[in-house]
């Protein structure tokens, strides 16, 4: 695997953490335990800063651009459905935090239960179909390449700050969410 490949994989483990955490929360709910609303705002807050912001930042501008120029198209394919479920996460996200405004567990959970289904099948499909592919596609410059603007993205996000930042979210996350228990 291709080291910028692999940097978005290493990203999607930590956001599949924070997807299990919040998989026990939202179970919690249903079967009638008080999880703390904390839980769900950090869950919008990572998704929005960590997964959309960091994450989709550099899919979005920097890998899918790349492998649009080897020969994939935005309009249909493997790209434009990864851009698709993009929306629908934002949009899901949306409804979330509406739920949380409005104190409304069930439409949080219901929006979070399909954001959490939807999100592991997309990275499901990045992971084993659209990374594979787009390895095949891009030369040791490309990689060369994206790696480097990876560097400066990740920099202009906030760096190693923003992604420890968002590491202890997630453990302090799985520590409420075990002590509930």
């Amino acid at each position: 695997m291709n080291h910028s490949t692999r940097r978005l994989v290493d990203e999607h483990v930590l956001i599949c953490i924070g997807l299990d955490i919040c998989d026990k929360a939202a179970s919690m709910v249903m079967s009638g335990s008080n999880v703390p609303n904390s839980i769900w705002e950090n869950l919008i807050d990572f998704t929005k800063e960590y997964t959309d912001g960091f994450h989709h930042a550099k899919e979005e501008g920097v890998l899918f651009p790349l492998l649009c120029q080897r020969g994939l198209s935005l309009e249909y394919g493997p790209i434009a459905v990864m851009l698709h479920d993009h929306e629908t996460f934002r949009r899901l996200l949306g409804q979330m935090n509406e739920g949380l405004e409005e104190n409304n567990m069930a439409k949080v959970i219901a929006a979070y239960n399909e954001y959490s289904s939807s999100l592991r099948m997309h990275i499901h499909k990045e992971n084993n179909i659209l990374y594979p592919m787009g390895e095949s596609m891009i030369s040791r410059e490309d990689e060369e390449n994206l790696n480097s603007i990876y560097d400066e993205t990740e920099m202009s996000l906030g760096g190693e700050k923003t992604s420890s930042k968002y590491h202890n979210m997630i453990l302090s996350m799985r520590e409420v969410v075990d002590s509930i228990e």
